[in-house]
């Protein structure tokens, strides 16, 4: 991945704290097969973590650490 995908991913995260895939591909102006492909990846780095997976719901992606017990991560797309 380059670092400049890297560094926008997480600035986006950062500044929104948190985001739906679709979201970030938008603001990234890529499709949102890619920017699940890059979020994977910096998962797998350890940098972002995700909201539970469920089947029908929006996946929910957070800096590592900042994803709060509490939050609403039901709503869909």
């Amino acid at each position: 991945m380059s670092e400049y995908m890297k560094n926008e991913i997480l600035e986006f995260l950062n500044r929104h704290n948190g985001g739906k895939t679709a979201e970030i591909a938008e603001a990234l102006a890529v499709t949102d097969y890619q920017a699940r492909y890059y979020l994977l990846l910096l998962e797998k780095e350890g940098m972002v973590q995700r909201s539970p997976l469920r089947r029908g719901m929006a996946t929910y992606w957070f800096l590592k650490g900042e994803m709060q017990a509490g939050q609403n991560c039901s709503s869909t797309t």
